[in-house]
């Protein structure tokens, strides 16, 4: 077969080509119709490209046909791939439903390592957690940065996500780069019940931060009663923990102004220390003018 030229197909094959070429066999001989003197048309343009080229197969070279061919699978995959990407980046739940048994690998997912059970739980979607769990998503993934399909079901906020991903045996106590893990986003969310299913999971209450804060003391700081009261309920609690600072829990549950965490952790045995900078409890107390509080942290009768 003569070679195509570069400007378009030649001369003699004119006749075969989207124009009247009906079989395979009319093409070949109308294709090869070395009388048709008509001029030679130029490729078609980049929408109809597809379409003229299987028309005129048996004029084409093979490895320039399978090219364009491989080249245009390549951009459907690539569609396809940044579809789902996309989907899983912007929390798409449908189009994640109904994409994910196409893929031969349900836990590809973004540049940032987020799979599309990471975006199943951050939507607190118990329903497609269950479905992508049973295609073989893993419950034990981590994004680049090391935060863990729990932590983004915590962050979720929906108790039903969070059991199910307990109920796989994953472990709790993973920790993101900053320190962070399962409980300490529980606690900071002042999610009681969700740090109670943690420690009956086994999670470790005292897990710290880069700066040495434990969830105890972040949700003290924050003045999150549900939390400081459901890390009170955990074994091995350590009250005396303290940051980068010095500062324990109580330090920090003075700070906030709460008089009912402060009360709650000196009923748990809270010990009164200083913190890097000579700071107690009690001359925090003094310094924010809390009487209130410096009375509780004396042990005095207010009524007195």
């Amino acid at each position: 077969m003569p070679p195509i030229s570069v400007s378009g197909m030649k001369a003699t094959a004119g006749a075969g080509c989207r124009t009247g070429c009906s079989t395979t066999a009319a093409r070949r001989s109308s294709c090869s119709n070395s009388s048709d003197t008509r001029p030679a048309p130029t490729l078609p343009a980049p929408g109809k490209a597809r379409e003229a080229l299987v028309d005129c197969l048996p004029v084409m070279r093979l490895p320039l046909l399978a090219a364009i061919l491989l080249l245009s699978s390549l951009a459907s995959v690539h569609a396809r791939s940044a579809g789902w990407e996309e989907a899983i980046r912007a929390n798409q739940l449908d189009t994640i439903r109904s994409a994910y048994r196409d893929r031969e690998d349900v836990d590809e997912g973004t540049e940032h390592g987020k799979t599309a059970l990471m975006a199943a739980a951050a939507a607190g979607d118990a329903g497609l957690v269950d479905e992508l769990l049973a295609a073989g998503a893993d419950p034990g993934a981590t994004n680049r940065l090391g935060g863990t399909v729990l932590m983004y079901a915590i962050g979720g906020g929906d108790l039903d996500t969070v059991r199910r991903l307990l109920d796989t045996g994953i472990a709790v106590d993973g920790q993101a780069s900053n320190g962070w893990g399962a409980v300490t986003m529980a606690a900071a969310k002042n999610e009681g019940e969700m740090l109670a299913l943690l420690g009956a999971a086994g999670a470790d209450p005292n897990p710290a931060d880069i700066y040495g804060w434990t969830p105890l003391m972040r949700a003290a700081y924050e003045g999150h009663r549900d939390s400081v009261m459901a890390l009170l309920e955990l074994p091995g609690l350590d009250l005396g923990r303290v940051n980068n600072s010095g500062q324990t829990a109580l330090h920090l549950a003075v700070i906030s102004g709460s008089a009912e965490l402060v009360q709650a952790l000196l009923d748990h045995g809270a010990r009164q220390t200083a913190d890097s900078n000579d700071y107690t409890p009690q001359s925090i107390a003094r310094e924010l003018n809390r009487d209130d509080l410096l009375l509780l942290l004396t042990h005095a009768d207010p009524d007195l």
